[in-house]
This record gives structure tokens, sequence and C-alpha cells, in this order.
């Protein structure tokens, strides 16, 4: 899965380094991800772990004392 994080704005110099969590396994993240100075996203491939029934996952990211959440859902794999 493809996981984006944007700003509002351009990050400043030396970037920006967002936090981010999952709440649960299915979706695991890093700790963070670093956006280059200058630019507004990054993105960032994440491995989902297989599941049994669709799993929802709140992710978290935090970054300059601003928090925000998405919510994304794991599938099972097709059979």
């Amino acid at each position: 899965a493809l996981l984006s994080v944007a700003l509002s704005g351009p990050a400043p110099s030396g970037g920006a380094s967002v936090g981010l969590s999952s709440g649960d396994a299915a979706f695991p993240v890093p700790a963070s991800v670093v956006i280059p100075a200058g630019k507004r996203s990054a993105a960032l491939e994440v491995r989902t772990t297989t599941v049994n029934a669709s799993t929802s996952v709140t992710v978290t990211a935090t970054y300059n004392n601003t928090t925000k959440t998405a919510g994304v859902t794991v599938t099972p794999p097709l059979k």
C-alpha cells in the first residue's frame, strides 16, 4: 500500500520530520517520515500483514504539535 503524508505548506530547510503511528499491526508504519526541504509531501510503501477479515486501521501523523488521523482498511487477499 502507498501512504502519502502531506503538509499544508513547504517543509522548512532541513526538512520536516513527521511522526507516524498505526492503530493496528496489520498496517505497520515507520516511527517517522522526513519530508524534504521545500517539498509538501512524501510517500512511502507500507507492507500490510495478511488479515482474515477486513480490518479498519487509524493512522496518526504528528508534526509541529499538530496531529491528524486517517482511516485505512486492510482487506484479506483474493482467493
